[in-house]
Parts: structure tokens; C-alpha cells; sequence
């Protein structure tokens, strides 16, 4: 004669068994109900610019550039986002992106360098009389000031007057 407890624990057993074929189901549907949102960052010329700063707004995901200027943010959820990147020197570059289910949206910057990290840096050949007789012209800001390499001599934004 057979047991009728042995049933119900092939019942369990069963169940078990499905539920956890199923879970992985659930997850894997929850991952594609999201996207994400990936880049190259160079700069004006073509140059990568790596360690580049990418924030996803308004979620406030940070990301940095690779060493060949891409970056990926990964389990973004539908809809539409600012990406700021911001490199030291470089005017910040903002975009909008649009992320769909299951998709990767792309946001490509080409920044521009800042016009006030340009710095002048003027030298030229020594002369008898350019220390003496300088007048000052205006220069933009900021300026830096290093010392000339051996045999050159600084103008420090200054340009010789004729003598009389």
C-alpha cells in the first residue's frame, strides 16, 4: 500500500522547482525594462579626452571616461536625461538624451576648449632695448608667469616702442 504522505512532498518538491525557474525570469525582464546611455569624449581636434566627468541628471549618476574617452551608464530607467560632461580647461558640454527599454541611447561630446584656460605666453629674443623702452598693451586673463627657457627673454604681455 502507498503512502499519501509521500504526495504532498513531490507537490513541494515540484513547486520548488518552477519558482525557481521563474525568478530568473522576473529579473531578467526587470533588466530589460531599463537602458542605458553611452559616449565618446574628445576634444575639438579628435583627441580623447580620458577621466572626463559624465553626470546624469536629474539622477545624479557619475561616470568617468575611459582611457580611450568612452563611458556607459548602465541600468537607466526609461525617459529623458541631462548629460553634463565637464573636463578641466574645457567648456562644459550638456545634452539631452532619451532612454527606451532595453535600449543604449548614444551621446558623443566634442568639447571646446575654455576661452579664459588660453594662456599667452609671450617670449622673444633678447633685445638692447625692449626692457627699457616697453610699453604695456592690454592682455586677456588669466596670464601666467613662468621664467623664459636660457636666451629668451620675457615681454610679459609688453611690446617695444621705436626709440628717437
Amino acid at each position: 500500500m502507498r503512502s499519501l504522505i509521500g504526495l504532498p512532498l513531490v507537490f513541494v518538491c515540484a513547486l520548488s522547482v518552477v519558482s525557481s525557474l521563474l525568478i530568473p525570469l522576473d529579473r531578467m525582464a526587470a533588466q530589460e525594462r531599463k537602458g542605458g546611455i553611452s559616449g565618446h569624449v574628445t576634444d575639438n581636434s579628435g583627441s580623447v579626452l580620458q577621466g572626463a566627468r559624465i553626470e546624469l541628471q536629474p539622477v545624479g549618476t557619475i561616470v568617468a571616461s575611459n582611457i580611450q574617452g568612452e563611458f556607459i551608464i548602465n541600468d537607466v530607467t526609461p525617459g529623458t536625461f541631462t548629460v553634463s560632461i565637464t573636463y578641466v580647461g574645457f567648456n562644459q558640454f550638456t545634452k539631452q538624451a532619451t532612454v527606451a527599454a532595453g535600449q543604449i541611447a548614444t551621446v558623443d561630446a566634442k568639447l571646446e576648449v575654455e576661452s579664459s584656460a588660453i594662456i599667452w605666453d609671450l617670449a622673444c629674443p633678447p633685445s638692447k632695448s625692449a626692457a627699457s623702452s616697453a610699453t604695456p598693451i592690454s592682455s586677456p586673463t588669466p596670464s601666467r608667469t613662468t621664467f623664459p627657457p636660457a636666451g629668451r627673454e620675457r615681454l610679459s604681455c609688453c611690446r617695444s616702442s621705436p626709440t628717437s
